[in-house]
């Protein structure tokens, strides 16, 4: 049933303004392309319908056929999308496979679109697609289970896309890999010796390799001495290396075949008994125990759960292999299981499946035969969004072989060695700085931030001061913040490489100290906070004459000389701040070309920038004259600036105004970026350090304005030595 990846047969050319043509002549490129698919050779299948392109340009069957192959290739999968998104504008309901003047295209171009979408990540645009598809046909069609499961795996990529595993993937590099296309790479207990297939001129090849003083050996064809009747593909290698199990390559009539070793010579091989190779059924793949005496193997025989199931059989006392048994719910399902291996010490099954939590086509799964668990997905990214085939488990649960292609591929699909490291354990412990002991405060909040992708994990819980998180190797900022201490936040780096099963880390919090109540009850006076926006609207207009359609609004205000006295009444509290010394970056910026942004409030006392609680990116920043200015947006024209103006009147900011900005940075340094905000006052060595509240929640601390890279370059060293090492150039918004 859930062959869809198997062409329909089915010769479909014409219009009924395309009688002019020579029907014989697109009859023959048809049979041409169908038995160039045949022979795995897609690329010049494509050719062909594309040869009928020419003849018929808007022939959206061919664009079908074209976008079908493209998704069979090893490295061009891609290419597809753009012939099914151009077939999928001309889908006929009424669709007749038998009519010869049908160029339209079936409904299950958008399931195969789909499917081209969620292999490259486009996760929402397959699940669109998937439903357009899923409300075009009937409950009872054979698709309909198909695409609901499809619709299901999507939601798998997207949480597993959130919590990758750690995969180291190794290209094994020629001789063994060239340009062709390399899969099926089956090994000995030993590892010293391989047997892999690859699509050649001649259809398929069989090779084998041996491993001299630890580097694999240039392969050798073994294709004649296993077999001239049959094309072969390699299936499974016994764990002494002398018994090679192969299965044919066909899509409708598949059996196992073994070859024994002579020598050091295959010997011709010889078909399994009836028992594994069905009369009516397929036979895809076959592996054996270590101890030769079990057989697993897959089938799509009646009285399976549906399509491929994966079997086993016992070999009796004469060599015989038993009746098969189904390994029941727990490996099969309703969709095709593939590519069954077992590792050595009989436990675990790894075997490759449509259903289950797959996150695209086939993915890799394994089971514990002897706890009777269900199916484990091997995870992202050791599984991809396409199609995860053959898996060859070497000793363990965590590594082994596997074909695919991807940017470092020597041609199309090469042998790969994939190792999925565990994960880490950061084990941290908060200490108080004043004694060394465990802070053990009900209100300790522990945050961690991926630097390098963004991901945030909130309210981790301690015990006595110690607490424990699973991460994989990377950049993160972890926040350690109590009421009662200051708050710590410190960049941690663990290398990819780093093979520990656990990352220590400290904080040492320093207690606060005993006046610090008197400054926090000095922030947050809510009268004096509501007041002063008026006065600091008026302040900031008045030495920018370039802006008389923004300023003349706001010099209208009568009291703006009476309310200016009133805060320059408080200039004895800020003395103190000047006396001491910072260091004020250099800024450099381009004059010339305005910007807009909205200014909603201007204080001498600041208030933190989530104050405004319902407005995204507010940024606030200390000027010169002593106040501290909070504005949103930044945009090129004075209607968009205008319009936010509006949006945010409407939330209660009434006296916020359109600012103009005369001079444009193109850069400026980012400091740090913390889940729990600090005061500007913690920044002693750094003069007009502004934070940004982000919709992402987190407080970023940049200063200076540059209009160059190499501008900001020249400040970054002399920051850096002021006790910000991590501080970097970002490029503004």
């Amino acid at each position: 049933m859930y062959k869809y990846l198997i062409f329909l047969i089915s010769i479909v050319l014409f219009s009924s303004r395309l009688f002019a043509q020579d029907w014989n002549e697109i009859y023959y490129l048809e049979g041409e392309a169908q038995y160039l698919v045949d022979e795995k050779k897609y690329d010049n299948a494509i050719d062909v319908y594309r040869r009928m392109l020419k003849e018929v340009p808007k022939h959206s069957l061919a664009k079908y056929r074209i976008g079908q192959l493209y998704l069979l290739t090893d490295d061009q999968k891609e290419l597809s999308i753009e012939y099914l998104e151009e077939a999928s504008q001309d889908i006929a309901l009424d669709f007749n496979e038998k009519s010869l003047r049908e160029v339209r295209t079936p409904v299950d171009v958008l399931l195969y679109l789909g499917q081209a979408y969620q292999t490259f990540n486009r996760i929402d645009e397959a699940i669109t697609v998937y439903n357009n598809f899923k409300n075009l046909i009937n409950p009872e069609n054979e698709f309909y289970p198909i695409v609901l499961q499809r619709l299901a795996s999507c939601e798998n990529a997207k949480s597993a896309i959130v919590k990758p595993e750690r995969v180291v993937v190794k290209n094994l590099g020629a001789p063994l890999n060239d340009d062709k296309s390399n899969f099926g790479a089956v090994i000995s207990g030993d590892g010293q010796t391989m047997v892999f297939t690859s699509y050649t001129r001649n259809y398929i090849d069989l090779y084998s390799a041996k491993k001299v003083n630890g580097v694999w050996a240039q392969p050798k064809k073994i294709t004649e001495k296993v077999s001239s009747k049959y094309y072969l593909r390699s299936s499974s290698l016994s764990y002494d290396g002398n018994e090679l199990y192969l299965a044919t390559d066909d899509a409708d009539n598949n059996d196992i075949y073994v070859s024994l070793k002579e020598g050091r010579s295959w010997a011709n091989t010889y078909k399994l008994g009836k028992k594994i190779n069905g009369k009516k059924s397929n036979e895809t793949h076959a592996c054996v125990s270590k101890d030769g005496n079990t057989l697993y193997f897959t089938s799509n025989r009646e009285g399976g759960l549906g399509g491929l199931d994966i079997y086993k059989s016992q070999k009796g006392p004469k060599g015989d292999w038993g009746e098969p048994e189904n390994l029941g719910s727990n490996v099969n399902t309703a969709f095709n299981e593939e590519t069954p291996f077992i590792t050595p010490d009989g436990r675990f099954l790894f075997f490759s499946s449509q259903g289950h939590s797959s996150i695209g086509g086939y993915d890799i799964f394994y089971v514990d035969l002897a706890g009777g668990s269900n199916a484990i997905n091997l995870g992202y990214p050791a599984n991809s969004f396409g199609n995860d085939l053959f898996f060859v488990p070497d000793n363990s649960t965590s590594s082994g072989f596997i074909s695919r292609y991807d940017t470092t591929s020597v041609g199309k699909n090469d042998i790969y060695y994939l190792t999925i490291l565990p994960k880490i354990n950061l084990a941290g412990v908060v200490k108080n700085s004043a004694n060394n002991e465990n802070i053990n405060e009900s209100d300790l909040k522990i945050s961690l931030v991926d630097t390098e992708g963004g991901d945030v994990a909130e309210n981790i819980q301690a015990n006595n001061g110690r607490f424990n998180f699973e991460i994989n190797p990377g950049k993160y900022l972890v926040s350690v913040s109590s009421e009662n201490f200051e708050p710590v936040n410190k960049e941690i780096l663990i290398p990819e490489d780093y093979s520990e099963a656990e990352f220590p880390f400290e904080a040492m919090l320093k207690p606060l100290e005993t006046e610090e109540p008197e400054l926090v009850a000095e922030v947050v006076e809510p009268e004096v906070i509501e007041e002063t926006p008026v006065l600091a609207v008026v302040e900031e207009i008045v030495p920018e004459p370039i802006v008389e359609e923004v300023v003349e609004e706001k010099l209208v205000e009568p009291v703006v000389e009476e309310e200016s006295e009133i805060i320059e009444e408080k200039p004895k509290p800020i003395v103190p701040e000047k006396k001491v010394v910072k260091y004020v970056p250099k800024t450099t910026v381009v004059s010339g070309q305005k910007t807009y942004s909205v200014q909603l409030m201007a204080l001498r006392i600041p208030v933190e920038v989530n104050y405004f609680k319902d407005i995204d990116g507010v940024q606030l920043k200390k000027y010169e004259d002593g106040f501290y200015r909070y504005t949103v947006g930044s945009f090129e024209t004075y209607a968009e600036a205008q319009s936010l103006k509006k949006q945010i009147h409407e939330l209660g900011y009434t006296d916020s105004y359109v600012r103009v900005n005369n001079v444009t940075p193109k850069y400026t340094i980012q400091i740090m970026a913390l889940i729990i905000p600090v005061k500007p006052e913690y920044f002693k060595t750094l003069s007009s350090v502004a934070v940004t509240k982000g919709a992402d929640d987190y407080y970023r601390y940049t200063v200076g304005d540059y209009a160059s890279f190499s501008d900001a370059k020249d400040e970054l060293s002399k920051i850096a030595e002021l006790g910000y090492p991590n501080a970097y150039i970002k490029r503004t918004n």
